[in-house]
């Protein structure tokens, strides 16, 4: 598994999102997401990333996003991103 703090830095030249629970204003990926560009976005673990992850994310340039106003779980995470943008390339890169 690669750790959260070594893989948070490493150079990814494209957008940068994490998807996360807290409360606070987020827009939809599919509102803000540029086509043609390549995207990273990161998803949590079941129960969510810590408090601590989110800010650490966003100190290195991850910008917050909502994936809608249901919770997904499981592998239902990776579906939506397909859905919601099957006409845009995204990067999936796995931290595990």
């Amino acid at each position: 598994m690669t750790d959260f703090d070594k893989f948070i830095t490493r150079e990814f030249k494209g957008q940068k999102f994490i998807a996360h629970c807290y409360e606070g204003d987020k827009p939809l990926l599919k509102n803000i997401l540029k086509p043609g560009e390549d995207a990273l976005v990161l998803i949590g673990p079941e129960g969510d990333f810590s408090e601590e992850e989110v800010k650490k994310a966003i100190e290195q340039g991850f910008v917050p996003i909502s994936l809608g106003k249901s919770r997904l779980h499981g592998d239902s995470r990776f579906g939506s991103l397909s859905y919601i943008e099957s006409s845009k390339p995204i990067t999936q890169q796995s931290t595990e």
